[in-house]
């Protein structure tokens, strides 16, 4: 398996990852998991915009766009296929939505040195858990309690 060159996914593959969160900042992998996480809010951005469109009273929120296959000729079937297809592209925006609200997260935390913090005990998140869920918020400990 190759990854990019100068990648937060290249440091994890030929092990190379720190072993705390001090030390990856100390390493400046914090730069390049942020570089990856921009690139990863682009595309998830794009994503959310083909069968969405950004809410302008809600900041962060997309609104499911209803598909219309045949203008205005329709008959039960073109509606179910518009309706099925609809929930199924909620869902998909759902889970977009969340995936883009923790990636943002996790950026402010780089920005703000917070990165590797838990959010529930304040301690450090183990770095094996980092190099799995590059975003995750709580250490091992806490999300076993959730």
């Amino acid at each position: 398996m190759t990854y990019p060159v100068g990648t937060a996914a290249q440091a994890i593959a030929i092990g190379t990852f720190p072993s705390t969160p001090k030390d990856i900042a100390v390493d400046g992998l914090t730069d390049l998991l942020g570089d990856d996480l921009a690139k990863e809010e682009a595309v998830l951005d794009d994503q959310l915009n083909t069968i969405a469109n950004r809410n302008v009273s809600v900041k962060e929120d997309f609104e499911t766009r209803v598909p219309n296959y045949d203008g205005d000729d329709h008959d039960e079937d073109d509606y179910a296929h518009e309706i099925t297809d609809f929930e199924r592209n909620s869902a998909i925006v759902r889970e977009l939505e969340q995936r883009l609200r923790e990636v943002k997260k996790t950026r402010e935390k780089i920005k703000n040195g917070q990165y590797g913090k838990c959010e529930g005990c304040s301690g450090d998140i183990e770095s094996g858990r980092l190099k799995v869920v590059t975003i995750a918020s709580l250490c091992i400990s806490c999300a076993e309690k959730l």
